[in-house]
């Protein structure tokens, strides 16, 4: 819910001036409306990335349960790896989208062409939308509810015992 709600959050303001229906730059009310976006967007962003590592820990005891070890290190160090190689994808990921746009060398605000704009703005929906939709995917597959998560932690407790 919360990576779904950051998702139209943080495509919204380019839908609406795409369709001519956000604020003009220079308008008063824009720096508002961006200043409510933007933290909307982050704090479910950062919501959803909380309940994402914390289900990490419902993992470990999972598999404890199953395998009789604990493997928190091994998941949280995979989880770090795998958040270093998204952003390293996401930074050549960038690179290459702008040069696909045609986005000029040393742009200056302002001065970047409205079809330019339009196109990035387009293709940062798209790839925006689309990771957001697999994640959510994936997470839709996560085994682990309230229910299984106290049984998993009552028997722990009991083999502990």
């Amino acid at each position: 819910m919360m990576f779904s709600l950051a998702l139209i959050s943080n495509v919204t303001p380019l839908l609406l001036r795409l369709a001519d229906l956000f604020p003009a730059n220079g308008e008063p009310m824009l720096l508002y409306l961006l200043m409510g976006q933007f933290a909307f967007t982050i704090m479910t962003t950062i919501a959803g990335g909380i309940l994402a590592v914390s289900m990490i820990a419902d993992v470990t005891d999972q598999i404890q349960l199953e395998t009789g070890y604990r493997s928190e290190g091994l998941l949280f160090s995979a989880s770090t790896m795998v958040n270093k190689a998204v952003s390293g994808m996401g930074i050549l990921l960038a690179g290459l989208l702008l040069a696909f746009v045609n986005f000029p060398d040393k742009a200056q605000p302002g001065l970047v062409s409205g079809d330019v704009l339009q196109r990035l703005a387009g293709i940062y929906i798209g790839t925006t939308a689309l990771a957001t939709v697999l994640a959510i995917i994936c997470l839709a597959y996560y085994p682990i509810n309230r229910l299984r998560h106290i049984e998993n932690i009552r028997q722990l407790s009991e083999k502990t015992l």
